[in-house]
Formats: structure tokens, C-alpha cells, sequence
């Protein structure tokens, strides 16, 4: 992962602070992909893992994913800037002496630009604001396949790889270090084997006679799992 500091002293603090901003926000919305891919697209038995478990839960994290992929990458591949407003976008980083005429990194810039152009017309119409049009009779061609998110992000990434090649002498790693081994898959696992877990348990319950030892075993899951906590938010 590139330093900030050592960035903003190549670079000068404009520059080199937007370029590290731009890197983190793409690390960040890099993960953030992964888990949805990992969990809603690479088997369907993932997905009937989670519908198992969930009700609603999953859908919420499913569509909660891929719309914050969207808004992020909207920003990544959104215009220098917007009438007086600068944006902290891949496009900015054209815009100063030192890379205003290298020819690759505008060409990969639009490039980005083109490959999100359909994500960025669902950030305009349905995340960001609410068209009219759109909401009262939602039209067919408003929409981006896995493959365009997939295309958008390879194409986001080669802009910062090419620019850090070239500005920093250095070549950049997009993975995010975690603490746990494939995170997401561990993740699935858990919820595997508690809903094995959950299963015996409610096998055993059944065989159970005595009410003593019936509470006894309830007792086994912790308050704290039990019941919600925010009943009433939206009364």
C-alpha cells in the first residue's frame, strides 16, 4: 500500500494527496465487491446459505453492496470537476503540470469513464437522486450487468497502476490486508456450521421432557442473541 506521506513528498501535497485518496477509496470499494461477488455470485449455494439463515438480512447487505460499489464507482470516474466544484476523482489527475500531456493516462482515464458510463446513469437517476421519470415508470435499459462493474474497476485500477508506475516508480498491490485468511469464505462457514449447530440443537430440544432441562439448553444461547435490540425504530 503507498504511503501518504511519501506520496505527498514526491508529488507535492495536492497531487500526491489526491492520488493516495483515490487509491484508498479504490482499495476499499475493491473489498467491498469482493464480498458481494463472493457471497452472491460465485454459488448458488452460497446465496441459499444466506436465504436460509435470512430473511431480509441478506438482501439488505446484498443490495446495501452493490449500491455503495456503484456511488464509489461514480466518484472514481466522475469529471474533473463540476462547474466551480473540484472533484477527487481519476479525471483530476490530468489536470497538473506534471501529467497534463502524458497521453496514457488520458486515454486510460476515459477509457474508466466509458466502461462506468452505465453505473454512473444509475447513480444520476436512482441512488443519488430520485428522477421522476425513472421512479414512475422505470425504463429496461437502465441498468449494468456484473460485467460492467467488473469491467469499470479493472479499467479504475489500470489508472492508478499506470500513474503509480510512472509518478511513484512503484508498483501498487489493490489487495486489502486482512486479519483473516479469504474473510468472506470464513465468514460463510460460520453460518454453515451454526446452522448445522442450530439444527441439533433443535432436534435435541424436541427429545427434551422435563421443562427444567429444556430451559437449562435455552439458556445456552446469550441474551444478548435473543431478541432485537431497536424494536421501534421507525414508529
Amino acid at each position: 500500500m503507498p504511503d501518504r506521506t511519501k506520496c505527498e513528498a514526491t508529488l507535492g501535497a495536492d497531487l500526491g494527496g489526491l492520488y493516495f485518496s483515490l487509491y484508498e477509496s479504490f482499495v476499499v470499494m475493491g473489498l467491498e465487491w469482493r464480498v458481494f461477488s463472493e457471497w452472491f455470485r460465485a454459488a448458488p449455494e452460497r446465496v441459499d446459505l444466506l436465504n436460509e439463515v435470512s430473511g431480509t438480512t441478506a438482501l439488505v447487505i446484498q443490495n446495501a453492496l452493490r449500491e455503495r460499489t456503484a456511488i464509489k464507482l461514480s466518484r472514481l470516474t466522475d469529471r474533473s470537476s463540476q462547474g466551480r466544484n473540484r472533484n477527487a476523482s481519476l479525471a483530476a489527475l490530468r489536470n497538473y503540470e506534471v501529467t497534463e500531456n502524458d497521453a496514457i493516462l488520458q486515454q486510460n482515464v476515459l477509457n474508466a469513464q466509458e466502461k462506468a458510463s452505465n453505473i454512473r446513469r444509475i447513480r444520476s437517476k436512482r441512488l443519488v437522486h430520485a428522477d421522476h421519470r425513472e421512479t414512475l415508470f422505470p425504463s429496461d435499459d437502465l441498468g449494468a450487468s456484473y460485467a460492467d462493474f467488473d469491467a469499470a474497476i479493472k479499467a479504475s485500477g489500470a489508472v492508478l497502476q499506470h500513474f503509480s508506475n510512472v509518478y511513484l516508480d512503484a508498483h501498487v498491490s489493490f489487495d486489502m490486508v486482512s486479519s483473516f485468511k479469504d474473510d468472506e469464505v470464513s465468514f460463510l462457514k460460520v453460518i454453515y456450521l451454526g446452522l448445522i449447530k442450530r439444527d441439533e440443537i433443535s432436534s435435541e430440544l424436541r427429545e427434551i421432557k422435563n421443562v427444567a432441562d429444556y430451559e437449562r439448553e435455552i439458556d445456552r444461547v446469550p441474551d444478548y442473541l435473543r431478541r432485537r435490540f431497536f424494536v421501534d425504530m421507525l414508529s
